[in-house]
């Protein structure tokens, strides 16, 4: 029963050994997702959801990864709970550093907001602040990965005048191309 085990250890590491050669290159990975999550401007709350397109630029050791990740939420919106306040049309912009792990077939990454903005149809804007997301993928399928993520920020800045309490968290599930060179 023990050399079975063994030898079934074997097989699995020589297939993953084989499906990931050991190479350098660069990394190009395009996406495109859907977000929803919660939306917390001082107590008044509301649903955030909406497709979003971006991509992963950066460069991809044998297992791990460090990419510029840079996304836009095209057609997103907020569902004040608040009936008075109806819906608000939302766009998002926002600029991370990630890092991740690659393997055959599943991989995990972590991203650090480097710039993060949303803009209500109002004209009001939020910036600044922090933002973070965590992430893991797969890629059964060929050439095409799944992701799921979560994102979580605080706005420190709304048109300019400091504030506090301004905060969203969303997941997304996305699609993406992976592409290394």
């Amino acid at each position: 029963m023990r050399s079975i085990r063994f030898a079934l250890l074997a097989l699995v590491a020589a297939v993953s050994l084989k499906a990931a050669p050991a190479q350098a290159g660069f990394m190009l990975e395009p996406y495109l997702g859907y977000k929803m999550g919660k939306f917390d401007n001082n107590g008044v709350k509301g649903d955030l959801s909406g497709v979003s397109v971006g991509a992963r630029a950066g460069y991809a050791f044998p297992v791990i990864f460090i990419a510029a990740d840079y996304s836009v939420l095209a057609s997103g919106e907020v569902d004040w709970d608040n009936s008075a306040l109806g819906k608000s049309d939302v766009t998002n912009n926002q600029l991370l550093l990630d890092v991740g792990v690659s393997l055959p077939l599943i991989r995990a990454y972590a991203g650090y907001g480097l710039s993060n903005e949303f803009k209500f149809d109002g004209g009001s804007k939020l910036k600044g602040g922090t933002l973070w997301k965590l992430g893991v993928g797969t890629t059964i399928l060929p050439f095409v990965a799944i992701n799921l993520e979560y994102q979580n920020a605080e706005h420190d800045k709304a048109d300019g005048v400091e504030v506090d309490g301004v905060k969203s968290n969303a997941f997304m599930l996305s699609a993406s191309v992976p592409l290394e060179w």
